[in-house]
């Protein structure tokens, strides 16, 4: 067994400012998922399958909604190979088991004072949206630690209801976001 995982590393072309940044741990096995391998135990292959479906269709709705420079982490390339291998998969009958998706979306807080962003990082375990919410970032420099912490924790709070207390889990990248710029603005 692995330890769970309790950092998030941003990849290359997100621009986090270290000092801006809160990760808040959102699921004891979110280290285990990451491992290939590891879902049979947890879940039948149909539903690892639908998982990584799942998550690449609420990626694309995202891209379509906050274009580049908003949203970066993920290719158009990228996803279309992601989505070419869960095609061939469910048609093959067979598992797949696709690595954690990372991007991050950065939105201007219109209402606050200088418009500053707020940049929100995501992590999609491989048993999101069914089983895992998403691990959440926020970076935003205008806030003090105290208040970066207090925002993640909500949108932890948010994530995990929305996952974990549904059946099926339910996709809430969007709704973070929508809810992180709200509360944002009220800080």
């Amino acid at each position: 067994m692995g330890r769970p995982a309790t950092e998030f590393e941003p990849r290359a072309g997100h621009n986090f400012h270290q000092s801006a940044i809160c990760m808040i741990n959102v699921h004891p096995d979110l280290g285990n998922a990451m491992r290939p391998g590891q879902l049979d135990h947890r879940m039948g292959d149909d539903a690892a399958t639908e998982c990584a479906g799942r998550q690449l269709a609420e990626i694309e709705m995202l891209q379509a909604m906050f274009p580049e420079p908003e949203f970066e982490g993920i290719s158009a390339e990228a996803l279309e190979a992601a989505q070419a291998t869960v095609e061939a998969a469910e048609e093959a009958g067979a598992a797949v088991e696709l690595p954690p998706h990372s991007f991050s979306i950065t939105v201007q807080l219109e209402e606050a004072e200088g418009t500053p962003e707020l940049r929100l990082g995501f992590t999609l375990p491989p048993l999101y949206p069914e089983r895992c919410p998403p691990a959440v970032v926020v970076g935003l420099s205008a806030l003090a630690r105290k208040q970066r912490d207090g925002l993640a924790a909500a949108l932890v709070a948010a994530a995990r209801e929305r996952t974990e207390q549904a059946e099926d889990g339910e996709e809430c990248i969007c709704d973070l976001v929508q809810q992180g710029q709200e509360l944002a603005t009220e800080l």
